[in-house]
């Protein structure tokens, strides 16, 4: 009979990679938070998930005063639950991708193990862990780790119910139901994926399983309630915005724009920010057809039809960004791990991960060396005076003269980070502000912002005001208080 000790050591030796995984995801996900200013969807995303805990309306998200249709809310309600819970930072909204980013490398982990042994499935979540794109979009505030943690999940679900038990179709439908949820219409590529790999084994009395139709059902009952509850309140508008901007002007018109990137833009991605893993990733399919025209398909297949749908999906509409195709890569990792150990072994992978993380946090110690800085430098030098004044008023209004319209978004993203997400930021042409002078209306905001460049012969104009801070590009004005 085993000892306590020897038991204890057994659990600890058994649960090795997912503290590994973990301090990884640690890691990777905070090693940017000194960043200084974050990128502009890191900070768009914090702002919708403050506005909610601020607001308490959990049902709507706003930016800026108006609804915001761009995403379903999941990945906003999960950093939200997280400041609820941890308070309002930075660090803690990056705690979602450290979260997602955990939970898929446990599940490639499991997934390279259902498929070949315990070594391919280490390996394929050091090898995505380690993938550049991946490292990259980890660091920031965006919704693609938690739509690629969901869609995973889905995949997981699938490739488990065709290999163990159809009841694992539940899971397609719960990861397919909150992929949709975080992301929209791309959430929905597990079905695609799933219809194909299934027809391609041959498995068609999976199509038609009670627990497949099941988990197919559940990818429209999750979400119902959120939609139901959009439409009695704001009808027929959110679905028609995100048709006409997500579906129509960006998918099919790619926004207007010349140029645009073509069907191969992603290959170019992948072997590029996903190497040396995609590489491998194409060495592996090539040697599995050759076994599958051998001996026949198998339940490996799944992964080719996992990347394949994925391409496809994210290449055929018109306007791309390079993180769009990063739900790929969990595939790709596998792929890329079952021909790595041939010439290595799991043991050597943990061993020189350890040392890796090692290296990892020293260097985030003792180099924080803040590389975002110069985003809206000129902003966050006057901020403490935006702060000051806005302890000293119930509501803030604050007007940007001749300010680039990214200029003021950036301004406004500043003041709703650090400040507070009411606060009202208008831009004001020059021309406006001084007819806005002929019917005295200046009193409608509290602070006036303008770039110095265009103070000159501008000084007249904002007369009644208080200059009360500068910086080396902006000036910032406050209303006089006279005395009595």
């Amino acid at each position: 009979m085993p000892s306590f000790s020897s038991s204890i050591m057994t659990r600890i030796t058994n649960s090795h990679p997912y503290i590994l995984f973990f301090l990884f995801s640690i890691l990777l996900c905070l090693s940017r938070a000194w960043e200084g200013v974050l990128d502009g969807d890191s900070m768009w995303y914090t702002i919708l998930a403050r506005g909610v805990v601020e607001s308490g309306d959990w049902g709507i998200l706003y930016y800026r005063g108006k609804p915001f249709f761009d995403h379903p809310p999941l990945g906003i309600w999960l950093i939200a639950l997280l400041f609820k819970l941890f308070g309002t930072s930075v660090y803690v909204a990056k705690l979602m991708n450290a979260l997602a980013l955990f939970g898929t490398t446990t599940l490639i982990y499991r997934l390279g193990r259902r498929i070949k042994d315990e070594n391919v499935g280490v390996i394929a979540a050091i090898i995505f862990l380690l993938t550049p794109q991946v490292i990259q979009l980890t660091g920031k505030i965006k919704l693609d780790m938690p739509l690629i943690f969901f869609s995973t999940l889905a995949m997981y679900g699938v490739i488990l119910g065709a290999v163990a038990s159809r009841r694992y179709y539940w899971l397609f439908g719960i990861g397919t139901a909150l992929a949709l949820l975080t992301k929209g219409i791309v959430g929905f590529a597990p079905i695609p994926i799933t219809v194909f790999s299934l027809i391609l084994l041959k498995k068609w009395r999976d199509l038609i399983s009670i627990h497949f139709i099941i988990g197919l059902i559940l990818v429209v009952l999750i979400p119902l309630p959120w939609i139901v509850y959009l439409f009695l309140k704001l009808g027929t508008a959110p679905f028609i915005v995100y048709w006409n901007d997500h579906i129509q002007y960006a998918a099919l018109l790619g926004r207007g724009e010349e140029n645009l990137p073509g069907f191969w833009y992603f290959a170019g991605v992948l072997l590029t920010r996903g190497a040396p893993w995609t590489w491998v990733g194409l060495v592996t399919i090539f040697l599995l057809a050759k076994r599958w025209l051998r001996d026949g398909l198998d339940n490996s297949v799944f992964l080719l039809g996992w990347i394949l749908i994925l391409y496809l999906g994210y290449s055929i509409p018109k306007f791309k960004y390079s993180y769009y195709i990063s739900p790929i890569y969990p595939p790709i990792s596998i792929l890329a791990a079952l021909s790595l150990t041939r010439f290595i072994s799991k043991e050597v992978v943990i061993k020189y991960s350890y040392v890796a993380s090692i290296v990892i946090a020293f260097v985030i110690s003792v180099f924080p060396v803040p590389l975002r800085l110069e985003r809206s430098r000129g902003i966050v030098s006057i901020l403490p005076a935006i702060q000051k004044q806005y302890g000293e008023h119930e509501s803030l209004k604050i007007g940007v003269i001749d300010l680039h319209p990214t200029d003021e978004n950036n301004t406004y993203q500043l003041i709703a980070m650090n400040i507070d997400p009411r606060i009202v930021v208008k831009p004001v042409t020059k021309s406006a502000w001084r007819s806005r002078l002929k019917r005295e209306a200046e009193d409608d905001f509290n602070i006036v912002i303008i770039h110095k460049k265009s103070l000159d012969g501008f000084r007249y104009d904002l007369r009644g005001l208080k200059r009360v801070a500068f910086s080396n590009e902006y000036a910032l004005f406050v209303k006089r208080v006279e005395r009595e």
